[in-house]
């Protein structure tokens, strides 16, 4: 908000919720497979995975005032990274060589951050909840 005056009732802003969460995924998986009397295979995988969800009321200056009977800013969201080799071999002798790296870097944001005055009515709330879920494997 900049340059205004805003008057609401309840201001709910969401960036998912539970029931509709933010979802970030990345995921390789590598299958290899050989047969014979020698065999050689090398895998590498990499996941990679940086995002972003975020809730927030920004900019505004000491000359702007929000006004609300409630406030709500939830951020929700579900980070996941996967990297996964499997490999196989049928013969005499094998020699495998598997690196797997799962990277996850995630922002997760609920918040208020204004200059602006923020007023709250009498009896209402200002509720700011930012839950993020994050998983990371290497499986090799």
């Amino acid at each position: 908000m900049t340059n205004a005056d805003v008057t609401v009732a309840n201001l709910a802003i969401n960036a998912g919720t539970n029931a509709n969460p933010s979802n970030s995924m990345a995921r390789t998986v590598a299958i290899t497979g050989t047969a014979g009397g020698f065999a050689a295979a090398i895998n590498v995988v990499i996941a990679l995975n940086s995002s972003e969800n975020v809730a927030e009321i920004i900019n505004g200056t000491g000359n702007d005032t929000l006004t609300a009977d409630s406030i709500n800013i939830k951020a929700v969201g579900n980070g996941r990274s996967y990297a996964v080799i499997a490999a196989a071999t049928v013969g005499g002798v094998a020699v495998n060589a598997s690196v797997a790296f799962s990277w996850l870097k995630n922002v997760q944001r609920a918040a208020i951050n204004t200059a602006a005055n923020v007023v709250i009515n009498n009896g209402g709330t200002i509720n700011i909840d930012s839950t993020m879920t994050e998983k990371y494997t290497q499986n090799i």
